[in-house]
């Protein structure tokens, strides 16, 4: 998939702004805080319909506008030359696909793909697991409607059993409601299960790619509960229903799940160096590129946020190779992206929100 231009109206710093892409390597070379970071957060929209600096529609709007509108022009591999046009404000989000309007935002969700790599990324490693499970749910979504749509029962199913365990309920109404959350959380657990494997080997041949041979990769999913079927999660449930009335909360299920990842037999968290850290946030992002590219057959678009000023040399030069040829990248940076692999950067200067 290719960007070919992109009009942009009321976006953080952006009042009017028309942007035509012809090529694959594009360069935003500016000072800090004049939008290179707004643009490529606009363009990462083409594929979650959400940003990835903020859950807040309201954020996105130029300040004193009612909401803000982006309307991509794309060359799709499956679907030719497609118009795509988002209106987002402080309540609502509307998308239109070639001027038709779009019911619901998952028909479009991950099928326009990108990926984007930026420094708040080392949280998948140093954060919670609750950023964890969110980018593990996230990346499984964009390409599996089923894992969403059970995440969505699943949630629904725990928020009404929450509700039940704050009030006065008979035991027989919470059991009604763990039956209909098993199936999903089955669902939920061997789904993350089954993509943990597959990108666990994807992180490691990338992470050797980027300089880390020799140093042995392990990423494997963290389950609350290792379940396979349905009756040993309710069975699971059982146990824990009387202290889970006391505290009023689900305290069990695939909503504590979790990740880890580990170099040497060794938690990255406790004991990898900030360099070995920051190469395997890449090598994370780039198993994505490739797990996006292999379940769409979509050839994803790279958006690259001022990181390679973390990396070392030889590092930096590893992660240009890694790039796919025939991959659109859209980076930003301070100074000039110092890649011998790519060929043809075409470099645009940012200043207060334009662009020469």
């Amino acid at each position: 998939m290719r960007i070919v231009g992109i009009n942009i109206q009321n976006f953080r710093n952006f009042r009017t702004t028309a942007l035509e892409f012809d090529g694959l390597r594009f360069f935003f070379r500016g000072k800090n805080a004049q939008g290179k970071t707004n643009l490529l957060e606009a363009l990462s929209l083409v594929t979650a319909v959400r940003s990835f600096r903020t859950r807040s529609g309201a954020d996105l709007v130029r300040h004193g506008g009612a909401d803000c509108a982006l309307r991509f022009r794309l060359e799709h591999e499956s679907e030719g030359e497609v118009e795509l046009l988002l209106k987002i404000s402080s309540k609502s989000k509307q998308v239109s696909l070639n001027s038709v309007g779009v019911g619901r935002l998952s028909e479009v969700v991950g099928r326009y793909p990108s990926v984007v790599f930026s420094s708040p990324d080392d949280q998948i490693l140093r954060g919670s697991p609750g950023v964890r499970r969110r980018f593990m749910d996230s990346v499984i979504s964009s390409m599996d409607r089923d894992h969403c749509e059970a995440l969505r029962n699943y949630q629904r199913a725990v928020d009404s059993r929450n509700r039940l365990l704050k009030g006065t309920c008979r035991e027989a109404e919470i059991e009604a409601f763990e039956r209909q959350i098993a199936p999903s959380a089955v669902a939920i657990v061997k789904t993350r299960d089954a993509w943990a494997g597959v990108f666990g080997e994807k992180i490691a041949r990338f992470y050797a790619n980027l300089g880390g041979v020799g140093e042995r990769v392990e990423f494997f999913y963290k389950p609350d509960l290792a379940i396979r079927e349905k009756g040993e999660y309710l069975a699971k449930l059982a146990a824990v229903r009387e202290r889970d009335a006391v505290l009023q909360i689900s305290t069990r299920g695939p909503h504590r799940d979790d990740f880890a990842v580990r170099i040497g037999g060794r938690d990255v968290r406790q004991f990898a160096s900030e360099g070995q850290q920051r190469a395997l946030v890449i090598a994370i992002r780039l198993a994505q590129v490739e797990w996006f590219h292999k379940e769409s057959g979509i050839v994803p678009v790279i958006l690259i946020d001022d990181i390679l000023g973390e990396l070392d040399q030889e590092r930096t030069l590893r992660f240009w190779a890694c790039l796919p040829g025939e991959m659109q990248v859209f980076a930003t940076g301070t100074r000039d992206p110092g890649d011998p692999h790519g060929g043809d950067w075409k470099v645009i200067t940012v200043d207060a929100g334009r662009f020469f």
